[in-house]
């Protein structure tokens, strides 16, 4: 085993990488509800309420935990509202399995919220069953697939892109296609981009735990929120690895350490000296 490293990678366009990586850790299952003013698209409508709920992960890229995220809003100007929305999974077999997994928010007057739902990603959820004020809704929310763009299968290693890593062929550089090829050639790296831009990433770094490590670009890093940042390098703290192609300084919490974190391997207690 090796200690947790920072240093810049020697890649193509200048690409500087804050890399720890350790081993991980099991995940709960873990329900957060964030506020947020992010941009509804693609809503279903319910009177005042407007749904939207997505999942911008699969189970071909990464292993563990992924999210689901239901963006609700209240368009009324003088009524406040309480929603549930429950997702719905089809069981393995016959009772194995989550069968539903419910998250409630009160919402005042023209509030938003985004409901964020963290499940085993074998776990595939068909739909969403929406509750107003305690009154199950008759017609049933879509789950929208924004994965993007997948390179899966079963490899060793999972990489979440941001769409400008992925557009400009990094991933397909050959230092890139070599590094991640075991000793027969066999590629060893399963890659996802999503539609979604780096400013609507969650800023729940659960949502990231699943993947080895996240590629992004110091322009999209920047323009994100602090709360997606913060998100990432959270994340990274807890043993993911951040690559951050382009000009971008290491948070100072993290260039204090850079002084004593190495590469040397790390010692078993079984194997100092007496």
């Amino acid at each position: 085993m090796t200690a947790n490293t920072i240093r810049p990678l020697s890649i193509p366009s200048c690409i500087l990488a804050s890399v720890f990586i350790s081993w991980r850790t099991s995940l709960a299952l873990v329900f957060a509800v964030v506020f947020t003013t992010s941009a509804q698209a693609q809503l279903s409508g319910y009177g005042d309420i407007s749904i939207q709920v997505e999942a911008p992960q699969v189970t071909g890229v990464g292993n563990g935990y992924g999210e689901y995220r239901a963006r609700v809003a209240n368009n009324s100007a003088t009524q406040s509202h309480r929603v549930t929305v429950a997702l719905q999974f089809a069981p393995y077999g016959s009772e194995h399995g989550i069968r539903e997994i419910r998250r409630e928010v009160e919402l005042a007057p023209q509030a938003k919220a985004t409901i964020s739902m963290f499940v085993p990603m074998l776990e595939n959820a068909y739909g969403a069953q929406v509750f107003i004020d305690g009154e199950r809704q008759r017609e049933e929310v879509e789950v929208i697939n924004r994965a993007g763009v997948l390179d899966a299968g079963d490899r060793e290693f999972g990489l979440f892109l941001s769409p400008k890593i992925f557009k400009s062929g990094l991933m397909s550089k050959s230092n890139f296609e070599e590094g991640f090829k075991d000793s027969e050639s066999n590629k060893q790296v399963a890659t996802q981009s999503p539609e979604i831009p780096v400013t609507e990433w969650s800023d729940n770094w659960l949502s990231y735990a699943r993947f080895d490590g996240v590629v992004v670009s110091s322009e999209e890093l920047n323009a994100a929120s602090e709360a997606v940042r913060s998100a990432l390098f959270r994340y990274v703290e807890r043993g993911g690895s951040l690559v951050v192609a382009g000009n971008w300084q290491v948070p100072p919490q993290w260039r204090a350490r850079q002084g004593f974190i190495t590469n040397d391997n790390i010692k078993n207690a079984e194997d100092e000296e007496p």
